[in-house]
């Protein structure tokens, strides 16, 4: 579990100038979600937030967002399932 919130809450960077290639900087970017319990609660709203555009049907909407948090668990179930050692169930 603390691959999987290390993974999920980091972020990595490297900006280059395109046109020689030439390293620019980089930036480790760390999301503190879970680190207290005001962290916990802005990751909450950071759910909430999430909006499903195109209708007003309440039920269609629901499960716009069911359907994006179930990708957003297959992806990590497919990375860090531990019965999955080798990523044998990856569709890659």
């Amino acid at each position: 579990m603390k691959k999987i919130i290390h993974d999920y809450t980091t972020l990595y960077c490297r900006l280059s100038e395109v046109a020689s290639g030439k390293e620019m900087g980089g930036a480790l970017l760390k999301f503190k979600t879970f680190e207290s319990p005001e962290a916990a609660g802005s990751f909450a709203n950071f759910l909430k937030s999430f909006r499903v555009t195109g209708t007003d049907n309440p039920v269609l909407k629901a499960e716009g967002v069911a359907r994006f948090l179930a990708f957003t668990n297959q992806f990590i179930l497919r990375e860090y399932d531990p019965l999955n050692p080798q990523g044998m169930f990856s569709s890659e």
